[in-house]
Parts: structure tokens; sequence; C-alpha cells
């Protein structure tokens, strides 16, 4: 979880706000939009010599915004393109409550 920190700077960087959160609490009732919500989905571990030597993180993020054309789900895409810590696909797109649903997997 070390990368989770470049990770959120990043999301805020091109969100432009600080509307970025990992896995929020409950308590979180007011969320300003457009927003980044992104969780830890899957941590790979490759071992050699019967040792961990490798931690592969992939997180979904999920950008919810009230605009299903935002010029925000193509921007994602191309910050993290040039990025090689980073890998990045898009997922799906889910219209939910009016509201609309860009679902990303990242890996680093």
């Amino acid at each position: 979880m070390r990368h989770r920190l470049e990770l959120q700077k990043k999301l805020e960087a091109i969100l432009g706000t600080r509307e970025v959160f990992f896995q929020p609490p409950e308590s979180k009732k007011i969320i300003n939009f457009p927003v980044i919500i992104y969780t830890l989905q899957q941590v790979n571990t490759v071992f050699a010599n019967n040792k961990r030597y490798k931690m592969d993180e992939a997180y979904q993020i999920t950008l919810i915004t009230k605009d299903p054309e935002t010029d925000l789900y193509e921007k994602i895409l191309s910050e993290f393109e040039d990025d090689i810590k980073f890998h990045i696909l898009f997922d799906r797109l889910t219209p939910m409550n009016n509201l609309n649903h860009f679902y990303y997997t990242v890996y680093i």
C-alpha cells in the first residue's frame, strides 16, 4: 500500500480538487460532484527463493459525475498513459440515481 498516497495525489491533480476518497467512511454524507472514490481491489504477490519478491496492487477507481459526457473520463486515461508506474484500464460506465459512474482498474 506504499503507492496509495502517490495514487491519491495523482487523482487529486487530475480532478483539480480534493474530492478524492480512499474507502470513504459512512459518516461522509455530503459529497460534491465530480468525485473520485477508490478502493484496494487486489494484491498479487510474486515469490522467489521462498520469500516475497514483489507485490502488485490493483485499485478500483470510480469517477462519479452528473455529466455523462465529461472530459474527465478521457483525462484520467491520458494522465496515466505516460506514467510507467501505473497501468490503467477502463472497465465500464454505469448510470445510477442520475449520476454516472465511470469504473477503472489501475495497477501499481
